[in-house]
């Protein structure tokens, strides 16, 4: 039979944050938490566009207790000095302070609904923001559709977004951020690759444009009736939802696709 021990309270001793050379600390070899490649890529997403938000926890002999996937992505980052702090924590109560770490996070859960309207709108903001969290395009789609079906006021009757004018027409330049493309372009064109390896290269380096959609709603809101057609066929707005279907900019599942049969069926 174990003994049992009495634990002390904990004493607050306050949080001294360093920053410390990267190559001064070590991994946990004993890390029971395994970081796969999409992990690793999703932290360095979110180092790389929002920078370290917390300091990693560090022992005394410099291997990391809690933050070994920062220290993992910061190193494939190039990151060369890393901020920490220093735990008092030894031994056994170390240990079990870096599985509580990693298992009280996994005990919460996600409120759905609130999180799939949350990265809708940081998908319309801004699409690396959406990619920054961890989460892509098809797990928000399936979020939205699993929210949309578990609802007791599910319709397939979509309300298709209304486009007033609210304000001053917006100047076409600023629809667009096209500054990380063409600097991204230009070191392309000074590579002297050959024109089929650059052509493919710019093609790619398109996807650091950033629209502005609030914008492009107001624009669109001004615009005659042949740029607006122009607009919804490029899925800069999305006015008709069966025409965006139709153009492949909306994927319904096999369940919403059987709600919206069913609802045809209760009208005929």
């Amino acid at each position: 039979m174990s003994k049992s021990k009495t634990s002390s309270p904990a004493v607050d001793r306050g949080l001294e944050v360093e920053r410390v050379e990267v190559s001064t600390l070590l991994n946990d070899p004993a890390n029971v938490r395994k970081h796969n490649e999409r992990n690793l890529e999703s932290i360095k997403a979110s180092l790389a566009r929002f920078g370290q938000q917390k300091p990693i926890v560090v022992g005394r002999d410099g291997v990391v207790i809690a933050g070994n996937g920062t220290l993992a992505a910061a190193r494939s980052l190039g990151w060369s000095m890393i901020d920490i702090v220093r735990s008092h924590l030894t031994g056994a109560e170390a240990t079990a302070y870096a599985i509580a770490d990693n298992r009280t996070a996994e005990l919460a859960e996600w409120d759905e609904e609130s999180l799939a309207q949350q990265l809708a709108a940081l998908q319309i903001e801004d699409e690396e923001l959406l990619a920054a969290t961890g989460f892509d395009e098809l797990e928000l789609e399936k979020m939205t559709a699993e929210s949309e079906i578990g609802s007791d006021t599910y319709t397939s009757k979509i309300a298709s977004p209304i486009y007033e004018v609210t304000g001053e027409k917006p100047q076409v330049a600023d629809l667009v951020d096209r500054s990380k493309t063409q600097s991204l372009q230009e070191e392309i064109a000074s590579a002297n690759l050959p024109e089929d390896i650059s052509e493919f290269l710019r093609l790619a380096a398109e996807r650091h444009t950033v629209f502005d959609f609030r914008r492009i709603a107001e624009f669109y809101a001004h615009s005659d009736s042949v740029v607006q057609d122009l607009m919804e066929r490029s899925a800069l707005v999305i006015i008709d939802y069966n025409k965006a279907i139709e153009y492949g900019f909306v994927r319904l599942n096999d369940a919403l696709g059987n709600l919206a049969d069913k609802d045809d069926e209760y009208e005929g």
